[in-house]
């Protein structure tokens, strides 16, 4: 059986990693940066020449539009809103910002800062490089709470990368000043698939995905079930609740409701939870909604709808998670919205915006890379465009395929 969401992943999702690795202090976008020619290279005593990738034409910068506000110029030049997560009072954003290759250990560091770019707390934390930062919450006491763990993508040797905890991952609380207040680890579920995090009357609701505890050492890949659980703000499991079949069953998207929240699952099993499912490849669409207590209070199989399946979460507007699939974004024709903030005279859209292709072909990776810009749109309360500047945020290509590159 085919694990359809992670078939469909490996081409988007690695072009997304490798973008948010190249966030960071960019050129001006439409400058040049081309990939670097071939240079001779000795084998014994017979100089060969590298011959370069092939290389789709660059495309021009995104028009630039007004100016930006002196309270912006800072964030655009350092590119800090690229690949961050946007709430009404602050952004957070994690980076990677060292590895240790022979210990396979990475440090990672989430930041914080104010929606005006100042920094209000940090917090560091080491772990195998073969984890990831799978979700990233302001918490209404001031602080964070972040997702780490292990993610098998591209990992051909999973025992050897995932270490003792084998595909454990934390839940770790930090207060206001980047301090820890708690730190939840999880068995036999990946950093990756805790993929929704809501704060609510105190407590705290993840969703997401994890083996099955009774197959899990049996090697099969469509094990997967569907996963969710209360935190206290103690990191203390309150509730969890798995559920889904014998066959894979994912939860796309995680709304919260009035009463409640509301999952978008796509279940491949004829039994359990799903025993209405059909099989095959793509499966069956539902809707799940639970009540605070996660006692299920709704269960219904839905038609096919592209929202589920690609549906990011942008940003807060009016206290309420919007998507990309939100109005506001109708027409909106500068790339793909990543945040969205609300300034109070006017609200600012992250975009990322593709601007080329650089065609490689290193193992374990996609064969097409994006060269990209990270747009900063801003609009008045009317809709009008006020401004718009980009910075290029591509990552070297060419260092990366090197490093992926074998003999």
């Amino acid at each position: 059986m085919i694990h359809f969401k992670k078939t469909i992943c490996l081409l988007v999702l690695a072009s997304v990693l490798l973008l948010a690795v190249g966030c960071g202090k960019g050129e001006t976008a439409g400058s040049a940066n081309e990939p670097s020619q071939s240079q001779p290279t000795e084998s014994g005593t017979e100089k060969e020449t590298v011959d370069p990738p092939d290389v789709g034409p660059r495309l021009e910068s995104i028009k630039h539009v007004g100016e930006v506000p002196d309270f912006l110029a800072g964030i655009v030049e350092d590119n800090f809103f690229c690949a961050a997560t946007a709430y009404s009072d602050r952004v957070l954003k994690a980076e990677t910002v060292s590895e240790n290759k022979e210990l396979h250990t990475a440090e990672f560091l989430i930041t914080m800062t104010d929606i005006y770019g100042k920094k209000l707390a940090e917090h560091r934390v080491t772990a195998s490089d073969a984890c990831h930062i799978g979700r990233l919450v302001a918490t209404e006491d001031g602080g964070f709470l972040f997702v780490l763990g292990f993610t098998d993508y591209y990992l051909y040797d999973e025992k050897r990368w995932a270490g003792d905890d084998g595909c454990a991952s934390r839940v770790i609380k930090c207060a206001p000043d980047g301090s820890v207040s708690f730190d939840a680890l999880f068995d036999s579920t990946e950093g990756s698939a805790l993929e929704y995090c809501f704060e609510k009357d105190g407590r705290f609701y993840l969703f997401g995905s994890r083996e099955d505890p009774e197959t899990k050492e049996s090697g099969v890949i469509k094990n997967t079930d569907c996963y969710s659980v209360i935190l206290g703000n103690d990191g203390k499991i309150i509730k969890e609740f798995p559920f889904g079949g014998s066959d894979f069953d994912e939860i796309y998207k995680a709304v919260e409701t009035d009463d409640g929240f509301t999952l978008f699952v796509r279940s491949q099993s004829t039994d359990g939870f799903f025993a209405d499912s059909a099989s095959g490849e793509f499966g069956f669409w539902w809707t799940v909604s639970f009540d605070g207590d996660l006692s299920v209070v709704r269960k219904e199989k839905v038609k096919y709808d592209n929202k589920y399946s690609y549906d990011p979460r942008v940003g807060i507007r009016d206290g309420k998670e919007i998507f990309g699939s939100d109005p506001l974004f109708d027409g909106f024709d500068a790339g793909t919205p990543t945040s969205f903030i609300d300034y109070g005279d006017f609200y600012l859209i992250v975009s990322e915006n593709a601007t080329g292709q650089y065609m490689r072909t290193p193992p374990y990776i996609s064969s097409i890379w994006c060269y990209t810009e990270t747009v900063y749109s801003g609009y008045g309360k009317d809709g009008a465009l006020l401004f718009r500047t980009a910075v290029d945020s591509s990552p070297d290509f060419d260092a990366m395929a090197a490093e992926f590159s074998v003999d």
